[in-house]
């Protein structure tokens, strides 16, 4: 069961989500009307079509265009017709019964650990405890990120979702400078490359530096496609 979240308050919820492009669509059964304010707010898809914004409202709160939906999407994009997606905050997460069950398996095989004799109290090697420091740098370092970076930021960066294309920072910005990884600040793209492509995301004809960037194969939504990287 997904639910999307925003102010501690449970926007939609449905075991029946159709994931397009790293989003999670609701069913309109799912989706708590109440909370959603139609905008004229519009924007265009090459294959699913045109998409309607929403303000998501939680008591005096509003969450700006941070939903959509296709009313009357292209062929392409039937199945998902009338669904909502979300962004800008509102996160899509499992039940919290899910996650109840989780921690209470992981507790039960950590008793297990335990009785086995490879609990906590068990003296660790050098190696398992300079992995261990890794691990908790990691994660310092992961939390830094989540204070830095916008959600939508952190999302895409760092758990592979997308930005709904038309609808995205940089896509007809036309200002000269150059565009670098967010996160590290390495330069990747300049203006002096960009152009149309008509897909709604920024386009370039070349890098700055082809050995910034890394190919990722993706053979997700029924289709193969090339994602580009900072390598970073």
């Amino acid at each position: 069961m997904k639910q999307a979240v925003w102010k501690d308050t449970v926007i939609a919820e449905s075991d029946k989500t159709i994931l397009v492009e790293g989003n999670h669509y609701f069913p309109p059964s799912g989706v708590k009307k109440e909370y959603l304010a139609e905008t004229e707010y519009r924007t265009h898809c090459p294959w699913k079509g045109e998409a309607h914004y929403f303000n998501v409202v939680v008591g005096d709160e509003i969450n700006r265009t941070a939903a959509w939906a296709y009313p009357k999407p292209k062929e392409k994009a039937k199945h998902i017709q009338g669904y909502f997606a979300f962004w800008k905050g509102v996160f899509v997460e499992e039940q919290p019964a899910f996650k109840s069950f989780l921690i209470i398996f992981g507790l039960s095989v950590l008793l297990i650990l335990i009785i086995s004799g490879c609990g906590p109290g068990e003296i660790k090697t050098g190696s398992e405890t300079e992995a261990l420091e890794m691990e908790v740098e990691e994660e310092k370092e992961m939390d830094e990120l989540r204070e830095r970076l916008t959600d939508l930021q952190y999302s895409v960066t760092q758990e592979d979702a997308t930005e709904p294309a038309f609808n995205n920072e940089f896509w007809d910005n036309k200002e000269e400078g150059i565009y670098v990884d967010i996160v590290s600040g390495e330069p990747l793209f300049s203006s002096v490359d960009k152009y149309d492509s008509g897909t709604g995301w920024p386009s370039y004809t070349r890098s700055i530096d082809p050995e910034s960037l890394v190919e990722v194969e993706d053979a997700s939504h029924g289709m193969l496609r090339t994602e580009v990287r900072s390598r970073e």
